[in-house]
């Protein structure tokens, strides 16, 4: 059986995971965003005239799963993607999962704020598992990945090129809120205008009053984009920072900011840098109809007989469309 890329499903299987290495050179993510704001070509030239990434070197990394049940839609995807992460041997992948989840963050209209309140607390929990489990392996960094998100293979060396050439204590892949699709761009499902799509989840500003980064602005500034504070869907966290605090939320401010925007404020009080990487953007499958039409492009993708030499031991094949 082929290699099988989880992150572009526009391409038929590959044969090896060496062959995926050298396709993320030219990834869907750069013809993706050139088609959806084709006045940015100054974007793919930043990309091209960035140095390398960093060598994986001997740091220890734990790679965070904080695993939410609600998501079991895109759970094989999701432990694909991790699988195929470059980091270290002697790091660890940490994959923790609430038995007994509370409702989830997002509450239907009309429901009571208490399902917000226990999905806060749950999600702080989980965090700070994934905190002291990085500090106990006396790890150098504490890698977050949330459940719907598929970080490409490079990811970690992303991250750590951010943290170890330009400084960041805390380093960022952005994403927004939808699928992208190979085909059509994101999916701007609730903005007539695409140039004013938001990026998930970054800030400009002083906490607790972030402001929205818009994600065409992102994209075609300078590489590496600074930014006040950042979601912890994709994120790599440095070991002074998990010394110094806790995951915490602010449960006084009226503005109910979770575990990551509770952050921004021991950022803006420690002075910490963080560094996002807008060369790239992570494959985000927030919901159920993100991942069918992820799906539904990914099958729609297979050529008949191509799929069926790589995965069939039969010698002859003939397809006839009628």
């Amino acid at each position: 059986m082929g290699f099988r890329c989880p992150i572009h499903p526009e391409e038929l299987p590959f044969t090896d995971e060496e062959s995926y290495r050298l396709h993320l050179k030219e990834s869907v993510h750069t013809k993706v965003f050139l088609k959806s704001f084709p006045d940015i070509l100054e974007w793919n030239e930043k990309r091209a005239n960035n140095p390398p990434l960093v060598d994986l070197g001997d740091e220890k990394v734990t790679v965070a799963c904080p695993y939410e049940p609600h998501k079991l839609y895109v759970k094989r995807e999701y432990l694909e993607a991790i699988a195929h992460l470059e980091v270290t041997p002697d790091s660890e992948i940490y994959f923790t999962e609430d038995t007994k989840p509370a409702p989830m963050r997002w509450t239907k209209l009309g429901d009571s704020a208490e399902g917000s309140l226990q999905r806060q607390e749950h999600v702080l929990k989980a965090h700070n598992r994934c905190r002291d489990r990085a500090l106990a392996n006396d790890s150098d960094y504490l890698m977050m990945v949330e459940t719907d998100l598929l970080p490409p293979p490079d990811a970690y060396r992303r991250l750590k090129t951010l943290c170890e050439r330009y400084g960041a204590d805390i380093a960022y892949l952005p994403y927004t809120w939808h699928y992208i699709s190979p085909i059509r761009g994101v999916l701007f499902t609730h903005l007539a205008h695409p140039e004013k799509e938001p990026l998930l989840i970054a800030w400009h500003g002083s906490y607790p009053m972030f402001t929205t980064i818009y994600l065409r602005d992102f994209l075609v500034q300078g590489y590496p984009a600074q930014v006040s504070a950042c979601g912890l869907g994709c994120t790599l966290i440095s070991r002074k920072v998990l010394e110094k605090v806790p995951f915490e939320i602010d449960w006084n401010n009226v503005i109910r900011w979770c575990t990551d925007g509770a952050l921004g404020k021991r950022i803006e009080q420690y002075g910490w840098k963080v560094l996002a990487d807008n060369r790239v953007l992570v494959q985000h499958l927030c919901c159920l109809n993100c991942y069918l039409e992820y799906k539904r492009e990914e099958l729609a993708s297979h050529k008949v007989e191509p799929f069926l030499r790589v995965h069939s031991k039969a010698q002859h094949f003939f397809v006839e469309e009628v």
